[in-house]
């Protein structure tokens, strides 16, 4: 990997990383049935924009497509824990 490349996957996943710790704390605690609903909107979303850019990159034959779908894996796996975590599993 290029420098530049590490720095805009660092530069990713750090924005990812804070979006995501914030819906974790978030809804770890709260203790209501919101909680759900806070995992169930935002993260798809998110992963939705990720793999728009992705995408589009991938289409523009940028190498740094990887990036966001090495992003998109974390936060599908970032999704289930956040559900477990929502229903207190």
């Amino acid at each position: 990997m290029k420098k530049s490349t590490k720095i805009h996957f660092l530069i990713v996943s750090f924005i990812n990383l804070l979006v995501v710790a914030r819906l974790l704390f978030v809804t770890f605690e709260s203790n209501n049935c919101k909680s759900v609903i806070l995992i169930i909107i935002p993260f798809p979303i998110l992963i939705a924009l990720n793999g728009i850019i992705g995408f589009v990159l991938f289409l523009i034959k940028k190498a740094d497509y990887r990036i966001y779908m090495i992003n998109i894996l974390g936060l599908v796996w970032l999704f289930f824990l956040g559900l477990a975590l929502a229903a207190k599993i």
